[in-house]
């Protein structure tokens, strides 16, 4: 782990990046007083870009160089400075010290923020977002009962994922296009002092899959717990085992075999 500094005082961090073979569209910005996640998507029944991991780049780096107090402002400023690929959409997790420390996310992005003064982590996720384990569970009829290999399932899967994804979330909030009006606004928020924070940890949903479909957890704290104590790189190394063991996505529906897995924890020191 690597030390750092964040407002005068001293953090130790740890990024994970795992991309699953044939996506790679999730990335990660680590830079003064920010730092984020994306996970970029395509909208449903268009091809994967080669552009969009680049895009995903430019979303963070767009982000961190506004000056702005208030993380929707900044939102609001930097829909009209990203150059949006066609039907490119995404969610992220960010975190930028002002003079106060803001978190927020969007889509299917999450935060863990610990607080000196609380007695519980915070936990920040859109719950209208529908998590594609959710997706996969209405979609068990095509798992158990086509005969066909697996990636003639894997594409009827991701045809009704599509649309499911899109008739569930309410304003779109699973997919987020940047040049849409409810872009800033979806942003679910906290603030405190940087004096007070004890630990942040940001993870995209392919790091939520140790809690569904897999349950090796049983919840977001448990989630937490085995970071902060192990680390992040183990509980990677898990996921990806999990996930090769049950190569069909029988055992544990959901949509496709690997999802790019992304993280940054940070832990104060001093």
């Amino acid at each position: 782990m690597i030390t750092f500094s964040l407002g005068g005082r001293t953090f130790i961090r740890e990024i994970l990046t795992a991309p699953a073979a044939g996506k790679d569209h999730e990335t990660y910005l680590f830079k003064e007083n920010f730092i984020g996640i994306v996970s970029a998507s395509i909208a449903p029944n268009f091809p994967p870009s080669p552009k969009l991991l680049k895009f995903a780049d430019s979303v963070l780096e767009t982000i961190a160089s506004i000056e702005s107090e208030s993380l929707v402002d900044t939102l609001q400023q930097s829909t009209s400075l990203l150059n949006t690929p066609n039907s490119s959409r995404f969610s992220l997790a960010i975190a930028k010290n002002n003079s106060l420390f803001s978190i927020g996310v969007m889509g299917s992005c999450s935060a863990i923020i610990g607080n000196y003064k609380e007695s519980t982590p915070k936990l920040l996720f859109d719950s209208r977002v529908p998590l594609d384990d959710d997706i996969a569970n209405e979609l068990l009829p095509i798992y158990n009962n086509d005969t066909s290999d697996y990636k003639t399932i894997m594409a009827k899967v991701r045809q009704e994922t599509g649309f499911k994804k899109e008739q569930s979330s309410i304003n779109k909030s699973y997919y987020l296009e940047p040049n849409s009006f409810l872009y800033p606004s979806q942003i679910i928020f906290d603030t405190l002092d940087i004096a007070d924070l004890e630990y942040l940890l940001l993870f995209s949903d392919g790091f939520r899959r140790l809690i569904k479909p897999f349950g090796v957890f049983n919840s977001v704290d448990e989630l937490l717990k085995a970071s902060l104590e192990q680390g992040l790189a183990p509980l990677s190394a898990l996921l990806r085992k999990l996930e090769n063991e049950d190569k069909f996505c029988s055992s544990y529906p959901r949509l496709g075999r690997c999802d790019d897995i992304t993280a940054i924890l940070i832990k104060a020191i001093g």
